[in-house]
């Protein structure tokens, strides 16, 4: 147990540092979709396909802040075609636009996987995320 906390605590530093270095302004950010919320962009440049599934960064802008003062979220999310599902491994959440700005909070805990609601936002992202990595 000890064991495991120690290697997601060492996986949540790493990405820290990784993010660190990746300016959002070096994303190639493309706008897959908009929601009621904001817009929805991926960064099809970071697709990494592994056996079974897709790694790839997504950008979350919303139109207003909320009540934490975020204006946005990078995430990355981890989506397996075949089965319909979508986890996010790790999130940090920015007080401006486009992942910039002052960073309000990090989350390096890999999520459940979860099926996203038919018609949703979360569908879409899935979708388009299978679509080009078949088409790869």
């Amino acid at each position: 147990m000890a064991n495991d906390l120690s290697t997601r605590k060492f996986f949540s530093i790493a990405i820290s540092i990784y993010l660190s270095f990746i300016s959002p302004v070096v994303a190639n950010w493309t706008l897959v979709t908009n929601g009621y919320l904001g817009s929805v962009y991926l960064d099809f440049d970071t697709l990494k396909k592994n056996k079974t599934t897709v790694v790839i960064w997504q950008l979350q802008n919303f139109y207003k802040k909320d009540l934490n003062d975020v204006h946005s979220r990078r995430l990355l999310i981890e989506v397996d075609c075949f089965k319909d599902e979508r986890r996010v491994i790790y999130l940090s959440a920015h007080s401006e636009q486009m992942g910039r700005g002052v960073v309000k909070f990090v989350n390096g805990n890999a999520s459940d996987w979860e099926h996203p609601s038919p018609k949703s936002v979360g569908e879409s992202i899935l979708k388009n995320i299978c679509k080009k990595t078949n088409n790869s």
